[in-house]
C-alpha cells in the first residue's frame, strides 16, 4: 500500500500486471497506482469542490483518473465529438468545457427546483452525474476518430464499467447511462433526468446560432437536426 499526499487516501499497487485490451488500453488500470493527481481534476472540473461527501469527490476524481491514465489522453485535447462536428461543419468543441457547461446547468437546474419540487433532489449526486456523464468518451474517441470500443460498446455504455470499477453506487451509473438517447434507458431519477436534459440543452446550444438543435434518436442512436 501506497500512500498518496494529493488524494489525501491509500492507495494499492496492482497485485498481477494487467495486459492490454484488444481496444489499445488497460481497462484495469484502476488497480495501479495513478499518475494523475486529484488536485489536476479539480484544477479542470471546478465544481468537484462543490460536491459535499468526501467520498462522492473522490470517486468522480478517481474515475477521471483511470480513464487518463488508462489511454493516456491529455484532457486538453480531447474534443467533444469530431465525427458529428465535421458531418455538420459546426464548431469544434473541447470536452472539458462540454462537461463543465452541463455541471454548471445540472447545478443551476438542480439549485432552481430543490424550492419548488416536493422531492428532495440530491445535489452531491446531480453534480457527479454531471461531471461523469461522457468520462467514456476518453476511450471511445482517437483523436477526431472514434474507436473500435465505441463501434461495439457505444457511448456510454462503457462509462458505467468505469464507475462500477470505482464503486460509484446504482443512482450515480444510471445518471451516465440514461443521459443519452443512445441507451434504452430513460432516466428513472429526478437527478438523471437534470442531467439529460442539461446535456440536451448544453448540445443544443452548440448549433442554436443555426436554428438547428440536434437529438438522439432511440431507434437508431444516430442525430437528427430539427430545423
Amino acid at each position: 500500500m501506497e500512500d498518496c499526499d494529493v488524494c489525501d487516501r491509500t492507495v494499492s499497487t496492482p497485485l498481477r500486471s494487467q495486459p492490454e485490451s484488444s481496444y489499445g488500453f488497460n481497462p484495469v488500470a484502476m488497480w495501479s497506482v495513478s499518475v494523475t493527481d486529484e488536485s489536476e481534476i479539480r484544477t479542470t472540473f471546478s465544481h468537484v469542490g462543490e460536491i459535499q461527501s468526501d467520498d462522492l469527490r473522490r470517486q468522480v476524481c478517481d474515475v477521471w483518473e483511470s480513464a487518463i491514465d488508462a489511454t493516456e489522453t491529455e484532457l486538453s485535447t480531447l474534443r467533444w465529438w469530431p465525427p458529428l462536428e465535421a458531418e455538420l461543419d459546426g464548431p469544434q468543441v473541447m470536452n472539458v468545457e462540454h462537461v463543465n457547461a452541463v455541471t454548471e446547468l445540472s447545478i443551476g437546474i438542480t439549485d432552481s427546483l430543490s424550492s419548488t419540487v416536493t422531492e428532495d433532489i440530491d445535489r452531491d449526486l446531480t453534480i457527479a452525474g454531471a461531471l461523469l456523464h461522457d468520462c467514456s468518451k476518453l476511450y471511445e474517441l482517437d483523436g477526431s476518430t472514434t474507436t473500435s470500443l465505441q463501434e461495439t460498446v457505444p457511448h456510454p455504455h462503457y462509462g458505467v464499467h468505469l464507475l462500477a470499477a470505482a464503486g460509484c453506487s446504482e443512482k450515480l451509473q444510471h445518471i451516465v447511462l440514461a443521459h443519452s438517447g443512445q441507451s434504452a434507458v430513460e432516466p428513472r431519477t429526478i437527478e438523471a433526468k437534470i442531467v439529460a436534459l442539461a446535456d440536451q440543452l448544453a448540445v443544443d446550444g452548440l448549433f442554436w446560432d443555426r436554428n438547428q438543435t440536434v437529438q438522439w434518436t432511440k431507434l437508431s442512436g444516430i442525430y437528427l437536426i430539427r430545423p
